[in-house]
């Protein structure tokens, strides 16, 4: 009788280290698998049917300034202003509805800060130790990207002198303007400004000269004008000014004149005081061209005739 109990308690005995092997086991591989989630550079998800989180890498965590414990069982709610949140959990009912795979960039703040995301959410099936199905959801941080993408963008359409646009963003301005008033019920008006003499400003006093007076033209044309107009940096020593909807030929004089007049206050370099003047080309879209081309080409006529009669001068392009 002795030895039997001896042998079922020994019994007990292997099935008690067993099983705290096994439960050994299970906690090591889920500090493995926390480890693994923890050491990827994207934020990872786990929540149940009411939206309530049930697990959070570490990257999650960090971005809400919450530990693991702190944000389990928070809600979208509980981590974003009402009006993000209420975006985000119908998203969330989508998901659950549809049981599509859903992906998306969007704009959210962490901690007052904006950051640009690229987002992921789907249904999985855990296994029967847990209680049906999760959303399990993924947050990719593309804000450096975003950024890059944007000096990019700003670099391809912008001069490098004077932070203007330049040539293609004018192009490009007028290709969009052009689609949509092709019934010509919207008119833009070009100014074409060429720099007198600008080669002597350049020769006297050198390239460094030329480019500040460059970026002192820039910076009072931006002074003169309203937001509505654009204004370019069309080449060289030439601008470009667009201006919508000029009511009558007394306008383009009224700007014309405004541009003298602004050029006419001296410019200045290392103590070195000199005058600049400009000579102006002008056509009317949709009266002196209907492609950009055209439009553009036309100004250039009008700014020759302005040369060629003296400088200093305006000209508004005739048929």
């Amino acid at each position: 009788m002795d030895q039997t109990a001896n042998i079922y308690e020994k019994k007990i005995e292997e099935l008690k280290k067993r099983e705290q092997e096994l439960i050994n086991e299970l906690v090591k591989k889920e500090t493995l698998y926390e480890k693994i989630l923890d050491s990827l550079p994207i934020n990872i998800f786990v929540e149940d049917k009411q939206g309530r989180t049930i697990f959070a890498n570490k990257r999650a965590c960090d971005c809400n300034k919450m530990t693991r414990e702190e944000v389990q069982g928070k809600t979208v709610f509980d981590l974003f202003p009402r009006v993000i949140a209420e975006k985000v959990r119908q998203e969330d009912l989508e998901v659950w509805e549809t049981k599509q795979f859903l992906t998306k960039e969007t704009v959210v703040k962490f901690q007052e800060s904006e950051v640009h995301m690229y987002n992921g959410k789907t249904i999985i099936h855990l296994d029967d130790s847990f209680d049906g199905e999760y959303l399990l959801g993924f947050g990719l941080d593309i804000t450096a990207r975003k950024r890059a993408e944007q000096q990019i963008e700003h670099m391809a359409y912008h001069d490098n002198l004077t932070n203007l646009p330049n040539r293609w963003y004018i192009h490009k301005f007028l290709a969009d303007f052009m689609e949509k008033n092709k019934d010509g019920e919207h008119t833009i008006t070009v100014f074409v400004l060429d720099i007198d003499h600008f080669k002597v400003v350049n020769d006297n006093f050198g390239h460094l000269a030329g480019d500040k007076l460059l970026q002192e033209v820039s910076r009072r044309l931006q002074k003169l004008f309203s937001p509505s107009f654009t204004i370019a940096r069309w080449g060289g020593d030439e601008f470009i000014i667009l201006a919508p909807n000029l009511e009558s030929e007394n306008d383009i004089i009224t700007i014309s004149e405004s541009i003298k007049e602004m050029m006419e206050d001296p410019f200045s370099y290392e103590n070195q005081v000199f005058n600049v003047t400009t000579s102006i080309g002008i056509s009317l879209f949709p009266f002196h061209g209907t492609d950009i081309n055209t439009l553009l080409k036309n100004a250039d006529s009008a700014l020759y005739c302005s040369k060629e009669n003296g400088r200093n001068g305006y000209e508004l392009y005739h048929l």
